[in-house]
């Protein structure tokens, strides 16, 4: 009943802080040397806390005091009270910090064999407390959850700064060829893209994955060729799957090869421009107090990924970030 009434009465943390100190010390005197203050407003202070109670707190006596059986009772509800506004104090300065709360994280499904679990451990290490909403999604799909304020950020590829989105670039990684095993090509360890425009391609539909399929059909364009669409497929282990089936050749980032499909080979393009480039995309007017964090420990992750080497550290450059 008594931390009911405190909470329904106009009571101080400070008249609390008083309290607990004199219990504690069982002496006027001592208490108030210990806040640092002068006896007389701590005993004024005191009696105004009993008033608004309506009880009394200490037994005064030949110069003694001692806690009643409700002061008893309100020691233990004052010390859990000023515990908890302690603790709420820390907790808005973590959360200010990106320390706690939470974070929505679109992701490309290329990244999530590699370079997203290790970005993820990374930045787990350093933040434990905040809690992660992954949602694997196109580059398209993230454009529109961003719009919409389904997720907070989003790792896509090909995505230049526009509009309301700010891109942070992450990652430039090498294109490859994925070919079947038995191409007559398998066997080289670089080759150009006009050596492929005899072949059939599969590619992502466009409708789905539009700003990759343009980026690989203006390189083939670049090259000489626009490619003959044999089959298309919406994920990269379905790609590589038809290209192991002997159904085409495929144009795929580097992390594809982390799939390791049987009877597939992944040759890497010499083209200069045969690059795909991944970024976190984000809304700078919805930025939670998580976000600046998991940018810079990205920025730090991909650095030592890179260091580490991936699966195939050759294979990727730090982007320059803006």
């Amino acid at each position: 009943m008594i931390a009911v009434s405190y909470q329904k009465r106009d009571m101080e943390l400070r008249q609390l802080r008083y309290f607990v100190t004199i219990a504690e010390e069982l002496h006027f005197r001592r208490a108030a040397e210990r806040l640092h203050m002068s006896q007389p407003p701590l005993s004024q202070q005191i009696q105004k806390l009993e008033r608004e109670l309506g009880v009394e707190l200490f037994r005064r006596a030949n110069r003694r005091i001692e806690l009643t059986d409700a002061g008893r009772i309100f020691l233990r509800e004052a010390r859990q009270t000023l515990m908890h506004a302690e603790r709420s104090v820390e907790v808005v300065k973590y959360a200010a910090r990106g320390e706690i709360g939470w974070l929505r994280i679109g992701f490309v499904g290329s990244v999530s064999y590699e370079l997203l679990p290790y970005l993820l451990q990374e930045y787990r290490q350093r933040y434990p407390a905040v809690q992660l909403k992954l949602r694997q999604l196109t580059t398209e799909e993230q454009i529109e959850a961003l719009e919409t304020d389904e997720i907070d950020v989003g790792i896509s590829r090909e995505l230049r700064e526009e509009g309301e989105f700010a891109v942070q670039p992450l990652l430039r990684e090498r294109l490859v060829a994925a070919l079947p095993i038995t191409h007559t090509l398998a066997e080289r360890r670089e080759l150009a893209l006009s050596e492929l425009a005899e072949d059939p391609f599969i590619v992502l539909p466009r409708p789905e994955v539009p700003r990759l399929y343009d980026h690989i059909i203006h390189l083939c364009r670049a090259a000489g060729f626009t490619p003959r669409v044999a089959q298309e497929a919406l994920q990269f282990p379905a790609i590589l799957g038809l290209v192991s089936a002997g159904l085409g050749v495929a144009v795929v980032p580097a992390m594809a090869k982390a799939f390791r499909k049987t009877g597939v080979v992944c040759v890497v393009l010499s083209d200069d421009n045969a690059i795909s480039e991944v970024v976190i995309a984000y809304r700078p007017d919805r930025e939670p107090p998580t976000l600046p964090a998991f940018l810079d420990v990205s920025r730090h992750a991909v650095a030592k990924w890179r260091r580490e080497g991936g699966s195939n550290g050759e294979l990727y450059g730090q982007a320059d970030s803006k």
